[in-house]
């Protein structure tokens, strides 16, 4: 199993903290203080605050910090519109210019994932390697450059 990159595990200590209210709507963060909550390295959450913003979930505000942004059924319907689109995108470039050998891999990985899940039990080491294999095949898709 892939051990689950700091990156993803500062993503998931954040989003645990969302849910459980830790962290409020309207409420300013600095990296700082996310590192003091999360207990992970700066570094980590450089790294996720991308996908944090890119998910509607924190809005980086020049001379404030990170924002925490409310959500509601419009921003989760407007966020995975918007994923699907750049992902649509990404995988329909990486389908040209990947080798069958890397496609398959992806697609063995993510098959047996399914298969596991709907056999059960669903584990928390389980969800951990779920969500390492989503990782893995989302860093696969090459990044696009937007001029």
């Amino acid at each position: 199993m892939a051990l689950m990159k700091q990156r993803d595990q500062a993503y998931d200590a954040v989003a645990r903290q969302l849910i459980d209210g830790t962290l409020q709507p309207g409420q300013f963060v600095s990296q700082r203080e996310l590192v003091a909550k999360t207990q992970m390295p700066l570094a980590a959450i450089r790294e996720m605050i991308p996908r944090l913003e890119a998910e509607g979930l924190i809005k980086a505000i020049s001379q404030r910090g990170l924002q925490i942004v409310h959500v509601d059924l419009q921003l989760v319907v407007d966020a995975f519109q918007m994923r699907e689109m750049i992902e649509l995108t990404a995988l329909a470039h990486f389908a040209r210019v990947a080798s069958s050998a890397q496609i398959d891999a992806l697609y063995d990985r993510l098959r047996d994932i399914i298969s596991r899940a709907t056999l059960g039990p669903i584990t928390p080491e389980f969800l951990k390697e779920a969500q390492a294999a989503d990782w893995d095949m989302h860093d696969s898709l090459p990044r696009l450059a937007i001029d």
